[in-house]
């Protein structure tokens, strides 16, 4: 689908919207030229809208991540995991490909980027209608794993231990989610969850990020499934997100030719340089 096919259909879905339809027609054309813009960060555009769109402006990433007030992680997170969180966060970004070793904190910066894009999401007053995607949409934040079992035992563990020690996530003490072993429901229709390889696992849902843990070792027998999971993935996130969705691929490395390692070479053969 083409950016101009999927930039009608969003429009279409904008004015759905009761408040839509309260504008008058050139005020309904302009916000949504202003909502178009600021889906890529535009600066000039964020200034002006800031009281419409947000209940809370969100902090920098390293706040976010190193400050009490949120995930408290100072002294817990070395710098190059934080520059490499901080580099996925820039609106432009769309995927994020990592190699990590055994006992690396594969689970731990998958968890961090999880809970950024929620915290993000929340921050918005109508994170439905920010996106145009039709009130009452539920956005997702997914990860699959090799196995539900790793889904739920070590992924979410991880990521509820970041919601349990975070005050904003828990203002007053008071948490702003449920969660079950492996789903969390936040308010405004935002929701994580973790399942297994497979493509169902996703299904239904408006995905606006989604984490593959260990996917060298996505397997059907011995052939990797990797690749048409990311292809399916990434097809469901373009027609709903074409300009915020975000894609993270981590692992240890199998072999030399598993999709992990295959991504890493061709961009080392762009001349893009890997840190």
């Amino acid at each position: 689908m083409s950016l101009e096919r999927l930039k009608i259909e969003m429009e279409t879905r904008f004015h759905a919207y009761t408040e839509v339809q309260q504008l008058l027609p050139n005020e309904r054309d302009a916000l949504f030229k202003i909502l178009w813009d600021v889906q890529q960060g535009e600066a000039t555009d964020l200034q002006a809208i800031y009281d419409l769109i947000y209940d809370e402006i969100p902090v920098p990433i390293d706040e976010f991540v190193l400050s009490r007030e949120y995930l408290g992680l100072k002294g817990l997170i070395n710098s190059e995991k934080l520059d490499v969180l901080a580099h996925f966060d820039q609106p432009q970004v769309r995927r994020l490909w990592l190699a990590i070793g055994s006992g690396g904190g594969k689970s731990f910066t998958v968890s961090i980027s999880k809970a950024r894009m929620v915290y993000k999401l929340l921050c918005l007053r109508k994170p439905d209608f920010f996106y145009m995607l039709g009130p009452g949409s539920q956005i997702a934040v997914i990860n699959l794993s090799i196995s539900k079992e790793q889904a739920r035992d070590v992924i979410f563990n991880e990521f509820k231990a970041r919601l349990s020690h975070s005050p904003w996530f828990n203002p007053n003490g008071v948490a702003r989610y449920d969660t079950t072993q492996r789903y969390a429901q936040f308010e405004k229709g935002v929701a994580a969850f973790s399942g297994g390889s497979s493509a169902i696992s996703y299904y239904g849902y408006h995905t606006i990020m989604a984490s593959l843990d260990e996917m060298s070792w996505m397997l059907d027998g011995n052939r990797s499934i990797a690749e048409d999971l990311v292809e399916a993935v990434t097809k469901s996130m373009e027609t709903r997100f074409p300009r915020a969705y975000k894609l993270m691929g981590i692992s240890t490395l199998r072999a030399t030719d598993d999709h992990l390692a295959q991504q890493l070479q061709r961009l080392r053969e762009d001349g893009i340089r890997l840190v």
